[in-house]
Parts: C-alpha cells; sequence; structure tokens
C-alpha cells in the first residue's frame, strides 16, 4: 500500500514574499499550493480565486492586494508566476 509522504517544504522555502508599501507579505507558491486551490489556479472563473491566492478579503495581506492598481497587481502576479514557473491556466501538476 503506497503512503503519500509528508509535504517536504519547510517554513519559509513555501513562501513567495512580497512587500507593498515597506510592509511584507507572502503567498504560498504554486508547488506548494492545495490540489483544490492550484485547480482553481487553471482555470480562475475570476479575479477572486487569484486574490484570495495572496490574502482573503479582510485579512491585513488581502486588503493591500485590493488596494493595488490594475498595473501593480499584474506585476505581482506575473513575479508570483515568474517564481512559480507556471502560468495562469497551468499548475505544476499539469506540467507532468
Amino acid at each position: 500500500m503506497f503512503e503519500v509522504p509528508a509535504s517536504k517544504a519547510s517554513k519559509g522555502q513555501d513562501l513567495f514574499k512580497f512587500k507593498i508599501g515597506g510592509r511584507t507579505y507572502s503567498a504560498k507558491k504554486a508547488k506548494y499550493l492545495s490540489v483544490g486551490q492550484a485547480e482553481a489556479l487553471e482555470n480562475p472563473a475570476s479575479s477572486t480565486v487569484v486574490l484570495d491566492l495572496f490574502g482573503e478579503k479582510g485579512t491585513p495581506a488581502g486588503d493591500a492586494i485590493r488596494a493595488l492598481n490594475q498595473e501593480q497587481f499584474e506585476a505581482l502576479v506575473d513575479a508570483y508566476m515568474a517564481d512559480s514557473k507556471v502560468t495562469l491556466g497551468e499548475s505544476e501538476a499539469s506540467e507532468s
């Protein structure tokens, strides 16, 4: 019987860190998202899926993200995707 191994993610290694207005925030790197989160990212029905990846509405990170303009948000998403080596609509699971 195959037993699913524990994740190899260690604190900090699994995080994409970013700054907004001098404050540091973080989001899980794509490789360490749950399968459900990765699936939602592959087929984002709305911008909320991508926004919530960085922080849910009402949290400090979520509110900081939602205060960005579109250009700033696109730059953040581009940096996240480059760091994760994926694009929207493609998760690491879909690459294998």
